[in-house]
């Protein structure tokens, strides 16, 4: 549901992963994950990082926001997902 734009900015300011890896001193795997979007959270940190690089005002230049269609089952599958935490972590 949210989604980095890194994949637009790389090309719309012709940069390579490796440069930007170099420039903001994150590593090119996290670049990766984080270009993918294959985590679930991101560091507020390296998402600041990213953004003073970009030099982005507006935070949706960065990151898009796709709500669910149904947001009554995707509200049951987090409730569902956290009880699944507890149980196996015992925390909340």
């Amino acid at each position: 549901m949210l989604r980095l734009k890194l994949d637009e900015l790389y090309k719309d300011k012709g940069l390579t992963q490796k440069e930007v890896s170099k420039a903001t001193q994150i590593r090119e795997s996290t670049l990766s994950g984080m270009r993918r979007n294959s985590k679930e959270s991101w560091d507020v940190h390296l998402l600041e990082r990213l953004l003073v690089y970009f030099e982005i005002e507006d935070v949706t230049d960065f990151i898009e926001y796709n709500p669910p269609e149904d947001v009554e089952s995707y509200l049951d599958e987090y409730n569902r997902q956290k009880e699944e935490y507890k149980r196996i972590f015992g925390k909340n």
